[in-house]
């Protein structure tokens, strides 16, 4: 049974070869043919010439057979490629992400499972800790080498947005955060304690305020969420540093979990607070698919919801401020 699978092996194998076992046979006959020549005639005969033009001719089908090798590992590559996209299966893009909605209380049973297994004081087992606050949610995509730089990583990560009474988050927008490879080896070292979960986790957590920034301004989302929205650490070296000091081992970034959460004001809110004042309202929550609610410490004048009718026309949107039990709703119907 042994010697017949080793045959059947050894066909195969051949029957997948024989184009080059022939060339490297060949190849060998012209350099034994050569080198008897070569070595049997005297210098400068026509025996000697042609030993040379046989052993030039042996280098030249070396070459030969090399390119050949590449031009075909390059068309099987590209015929692989061809297939694989007329198959429909996903083929991995560093600019490009497919929308997953990930439901809010997926990860905070993962998490209560995970502290009740390795034991982490304040957390019941069986139950899981109260979500944390922010109306924004940071989920870890993965890691890998970032090809449209020479030498780097790329963290990525995906944004929702999180409304108040719906199981689920919403879509916002795909982030990437280039990590320079050099820096990242000068700053890590050889040191055990600096885990790559770690790692990713605190670079993921040091680009909060640039998404806070973002989203303030207005550029996030992008006019294609799928497409990545680059965020820069400021400071590599500090989240090295926390990642080196860091010992709790929930900070550990895992594929398709949330990260963190934080509370960032959209570019609307702001300009709301622009016109109401800072100290005079709350957070812009959305209570429809065109339709804010915020909650105000006063009743607003009359130019001032003058201006937010302008404001809320402007983006088709309608605006209701809450106060001691009265609504105040500028813009119009959002249905």
């Amino acid at each position: 049974m042994a010697g017949t699978t080793w045959q059947a092996r050894a066909r195969r194998w051949f029957k997948a070869h024989r184009l080059v076992v022939g060339v490297v046979l060949g190849l060998l006959v012209i350099t034994g043919v050569s080198s008897a020549v070569w070595v049997t005639a005297s210098k400068g005969s026509k025996e000697a010439d042609l030993g040379s033009s046989l052993f030039s001719g042996l280098v030249v089908g070396v070459a030969l057979l090399i390119v050949g090798k590449m031009f075909d590992n390059t068309a099987r590559h590209a015929q692989y490629e061809r297939t694989r996209q007329s198959s429909g299966e996903p083929i991995v893009s560093t600019d490009s992400v497919e929308v997953t909605v990930v439901p809010l209380t997926a990860n905070i049973a993962v998490e209560a499972r995970a502290s009740a297994e390795i034991g982490v004081t304040g957390v019941a087992e069986g139950k899981a800790e109260p979500p944390p606050k922010g109306n924004y949610q940071v989920v870890y995509e993965g890691a890998q080498r970032d090809r449209s730089r020479v030498d780097a990583q790329q963290v990525r990560l995906r944004l929702f947005r999180i409304t108040p009474g719906e199981d689920q988050a919403t879509y916002v927008q795909f982030v990437t955060v280039p990590v320079p490879s050099p820096d990242l080896r000068s700053y890590v070292g050889s040191d055990p304690n600096v885990t790559e979960g770690r790692l990713w986790w605190h670079i993921a957590h040091s680009i909060e305020p640039q998404l806070k920034d973002a989203i303030r301004r207005g550029e996030i989302p992008t006019p294609t969420p799928q497409t990545a929205y680059e965020a820069t650490t400021s400071d590599l070296a500090e989240a090295v540093r926390q990642a080196r000091l860091d010992s709790d081992p929930a900070h550990d970034a895992k594929v398709n979990q949330e990260i963190y959460r934080f509370r960032a004001s959209s570019l609307l809110q702001t300009q709301v607070l622009q016109i109401i004042g800072y100290e005079s309202g709350g957070e812009l929550e959305r209570t429809g698919a065109k339709r804010y609610d915020m909650v105000v410490t006063r009743d607003l004048t009359v130019d001032e919801l003058a201006q937010l009718r302008e404001l809320a026309d402007y983006n088709g949107v309608q605006l209701r401020f809450l106060y001691a039990g009265r609504i105040q709703t500028v813009g119009g119907d959002p249905a």
